[in-house]
């Protein structure tokens, strides 16, 4: 973890854009008393937050394509607490229907000037229930969220995206490396999935048990793959040989 750490960073963005609408008396039953109400715009945030993982010494961020969601610069926040703008280079596809058969990534790259140590990359897909560890840095809980886990296997819903059994439940999760005990990365984390204990074997024992054993055993986090992040990379500056 100590390796690693150094190579995981905070991403997020804070969009700041003008919605147009009517006020309520622009509503039909008002208008034939008040004639056309003035039309009001108002200003909303879009914030978006999650983690990235450095996968180049010129300062090449990976993330998912759901957090830079759009937009063109992002704020990146370095383990030492430096903070830099980036330019998203690359966006992926983080519509689930769109990935199931088109080869497309929730994946995003991001450029920050500056000079970093990369996170080592193993292609090579885990042994099934071999040990794993998921680092993010989600910024909103201040600090490192570290989950022990293991390696679950392909995902059944999209094939290219596999899963693993980590309690990864905070905010600012997507996007955070998961790597194996040498410190390698094998999955970029993008979502999670709850199973149903009714449906289990062992749901008696679940329920009855603590509740890490609940989080555990029913909780599963979906990742792209290292061999998705090498092949999102290949017609980029970033790109992994």
């Amino acid at each position: 973890v100590e390796s690693t750490a150094p190579a995981v960073v905070n991403v997020y963005a804070n969009k700041v854009y003008q919605e147009k609408g009517y006020s309520v008396f622009g509503h039909p039953m008002f208008k034939q008393f008040f004639g056309v109400s003035p039309q009001l715009t108002k200003t909303r945030r879009n914030n978006s937050i999650g983690s990235g993982v450095i996968m180049n010494k010129a300062g090449y961020i990976l993330t998912n394509a759901h957090v830079t969601d759009g937009n063109s610069r992002m704020t990146i926040e370095l383990s030492d607490g430096r903070k830099y703008s980036g330019t998203v280079l690359k966006e992926g596809n983080a519509a689930l229907n769109n990935r199931a058969n088109s080869n497309q990534f929730d994946l995003a790259l991001v450029k920050i000037d500056v000079t970093s140590i990369p996170i080592p990359i193993n292609t090579v897909n885990p042994n099934i229930d071999e040990m794993i560890i998921l680092i993010g840095h989600p910024g909103e809980l201040g600090e490192w969220v570290i989950a022990a886990g293991s390696y679950n296997g392909k995902s059944p819903t999209i094939p290219t995206e596999h899963e693993f059994s980590l309690p990864s439940v905070f905010g600012g999760s997507s996007g955070s490396p998961i790597v194996n005990m040498k410190g390698e990365l094998v999955g970029v984390n993008w979502g999670s999935g709850l199973n149903d204990p009714l449906n289990q074997n062992d749901n008696i024992v679940v329920w009855e048990d603590n509740l890490g054993k609940f989080i555990m055993n029913n909780q599963h986090s979906i990742a792209e793959t290292s061999t998705s992040a090498v092949t999102f990379l290949s017609d980029t500056q970033c790109r992994i040989n």
